[in-house]
């Protein structure tokens, strides 16, 4: 079997090298640590694009991982302190949506079929019931 484009040593070294050159899991922290809920959105969303074994800088993968959800999760809460009833329940949803795709990621970093953040929110969408599980999270 042909390896894909990410789990094989050529690519590895390839994605090693660029992500140090762009300084990627510094760059995403400080997204991950500002005060704009859109820019916090935006670095956890790099991440899932980027967080793969073989791909991201390895040493530093989990704690980002785990930073991104902690940050979604200050997020999500400031957001429902300040507007509470008012939050739009399709936001939550994406946001609780992307939450669990990190998570997932957290639990297989090597998975390279792992849920895109458009795949759980179609999920979520098109079922009801796993969409109040999320909105009650």
């Amino acid at each position: 079997m042909t390896p894909g484009p990410i789990d094989n040593d050529t690519a590895a070294d390839w994605f090693g090298d660029e992500m140090d050159k762009m300084k990627i899991s510094k760059r995403i922290r400080e997204g991950l640590e500002s005060t704009s809920s859109a820019e916090v959105r935006a670095a956890a969303f790099l991440l899932q694009q980027v967080g793969f074994v073989y791909v991201y800088p390895i040493d530093d993968l989990d704690a980002d991982l785990k930073a991104a959800i902690d940050a979604l999760r200050g997020v999500r809460a400031r957001s429902e302190a300040e507007l509470g009833p008012l939050v739009d329940p399709d936001w939550r949803a994406d946001i609780t949506a992307q939450i669990g795709v990190l998570e997932a990621r957290l639990e297989d970093p090597s998975a390279p079929g792992s849920t895109s953040l458009f795949e759980a929110i179609a999920k979520l969408q098109s079922n009801p019931d796993k969409r109040k599980r999320a909105l009650l999270r």
